[in-house]
């Protein structure tokens, strides 16, 4: 995955919470009732999610519930605010990128979840396409 390379390329911009053996997060996103693609399942096992980009946070099933960065706690919020319940809220930053649980799609919306901005097939072309492209001047990412 692209996101791993960068961040292994550039620390200094990802700040990672800690790996998930992929036992841990079976078992978490089933009692959950939580259905995300493989793609994502890896990424959260190799990561936890984090922070990224000074400014972006990838959601990850252990973060910091504190300053509401855990994947439970942010869409609970969400859910309750009128976000769709098949709608999983990923990212939080330069806009909001949800997983659309019954598709896999990665879909970035406006502020409400109301109207779609873009749409994407897997998590890597989600970050390659829109979040790296996003911020590939700025950081030197080649």
């Amino acid at each position: 995955m692209k996101i791993i390379e960068d961040s292994i390329l550039h620390p200094d911009l990802f700040h990672w919470n800690s790996q998930i053996t992929p036992q841990e997060l079976e078992k978490w996103l089933k009692i959950k009732n939580i259905k995300v693609d493989k793609e994502l399942f890896d990424f959260w096992c190799q990561t936890g999610g984090g922070d990224l980009f000074e400014s972006e946070t990838i959601h990850g099933p252990w973060g910091n519930k504190e300053l509401v960065e855990d994947l439970e706690s942010v869409n609970k919020y969400y859910w309750q605010k009128g976000m769709p319940k098949n709608y999983l809220l990923i990212h939080e930053g330069i806009a909001n990128t949800v997983i659309e649980m019954n598709t896999f799609q990665y879909i970035v919306t406006n502020e409400e979840f109301i109207e779609i901005v873009y749409k994407y097939s897997t998590f890597s072309e989600w970050y390659e396409k829109y979040l790296r492209f996003f911020f590939q001047e700025r950081y030197n990412l080649i």
